[in-house]
């Protein structure tokens, strides 16, 4: 399914404004003056990436901190997505109440999601909300491998997992991508964005 629908959007979705077909001439320099007063940077269509700009990335530290931060939480989250069946299962739960049981830890990583998203953008600061969201999957990883006698509290230490990681992911991806000056690396002056 996924498959397929990349390969139909792939003829519909323009990685450019100039590339957009369907949009006019008034409306490919709206989105283009979105993107620079967005943060994201206008959109370099004939930008040319020397080799000088990729070794520029390794020399910030803020970008490979960004990315070991993302990382750090994108690793538990996969897993908990893809275990989090097989970790319900080994409660003792049959298949029917495995699936039905993995469902609340998801809604409330959105409700927490959420809540974090909305206070961060307020607040307009990131970091703030990453390390309690990240320190919260930590308490739940702890717990899940610690405590074997207790199947509330390793469904509790679920919850915060996902909590946890759902509320951070999101946060990080804004984190990155505000600290990024239009068409450059970021300057030290940009961590005050975040």
């Amino acid at each position: 399914m996924t498959v397929g629908c990349a390969v139909v959007v792939f003829f519909f979705v323009a990685d450019f404004p100039e590339d957009a077909k369907w949009l006019s001439g008034d409306e490919k320099a709206f989105v283009k003056a979105r993107l620079a007063e967005d943060m994201a940077g206008d959109s370099q269509l004939n930008a040319k990436t020397t080799w000088r700009d990729v070794l520029s990335v390794f020399k910030d530290f803020k970008i490979i901190l960004g990315g070991l931060i993302y990382f750090s939480i994108i690793v538990p989250g996969y897993g908990t997505a893809y275990f989090a069946p097989a970790i319900l299962r080994s409660f003792g739960f049959s298949p029917v109440k495995t699936q039905l049981y993995s469902v609340p830890p998801s809604f409330a990583s959105f409700v927490l999601g959420m809540i974090v998203a909305v206070a961060s953008d307020y607040y307009k600061r990131r970091y703030i909300f990453i390390l309690p969201s990240m320190l919260i999957t930590v308490v739940g990883m702890v717990v899940l491998l610690v405590v074997r006698d207790n199947v509330n509290a390793r469904y509790g230490a679920l919850f915060l997992i996902f909590m946890g990681q759902y509320a951070a992911s999101a946060i990080i991806v804004c984190w990155v991508s505000t600290n990024r000056k239009s068409g450059s690396i970021p300057s030290t002056d940009s961590i005050a964005v975040i």
